[in-house]
């Protein structure tokens, strides 16, 4: 697995390569992500800094699957990381396929439910639905829907994003 990589850009003046940002992954005592971390380089004072920094917090149930993926954002002027979104709330079935997730915005010290996917699997536990929920205050509501998904490798959630067949993230 991955625990740091680097991001550089070519410098076409300078015919060099230069580093950009760099993103750090750190694992808990079962090998499962609770954290990721980019940081971008500035070249003033020499060193890796949080400028526009970007970190996700993970939290696993008993059985190892996800069960909040927390966003956040470096807050560069109250140096500080502020919550971004949530996705959380999430339900599997019997062969550990996240059935639904919700996605939260931040409000204050609470948390505003946004919207909701609900997914739908064949019986080789390859999504074949996805259905997209806004939340109108009161419940959730259809908005939309993707059928008839067909995948060549199916990756994963995002594929560098939550799994949907292990509710966990890959990188």
């Amino acid at each position: 697995r991955i625990t740091q990589y680097v991001y550089q850009n070519w410098d076409s003046f300078l015919n060099t390569w230069k580093d950009n940002s760099r993103t750090t992954f750190l694992f808990n005592s079962q090998g499962y992500l609770i954290q990721n971390l980019t940081e971008n380089y500035n070249y003033s004072s020499n060193q890796w800094e949080i400028q526009f920094g970007t970190k996700n917090v993970l939290i696993y149930d008993a059985s190892n699957r996800i069960v909040d993926n927390i966003y956040q954002n470096w807050d560069l002027p109250n140096n500080t990381w502020k919550n971004y979104y949530r996705e959380t709330a999430f339900t599997f079935d019997g062969s550990n396929n996240v059935l639904s997730l919700e996605f939260q915005m931040p409000n204050g010290t609470t948390w505003d439910k946004n919207y909701k996917y609900n997914l739908v699997y064949a019986l080789n536990n390859q999504p074949v639905q996805l259905t997209m929920q806004n939340w109108n205050g009161t419940s959730f509501v259809n908005d939309s829907r993707w059928i008839n998904l067909t995948f060549e490798n199916w990756c994963g959630w995002y594929c560098e994003g939550i799994s949907i067949q292990t509710g966990t993230l890959q990188y």
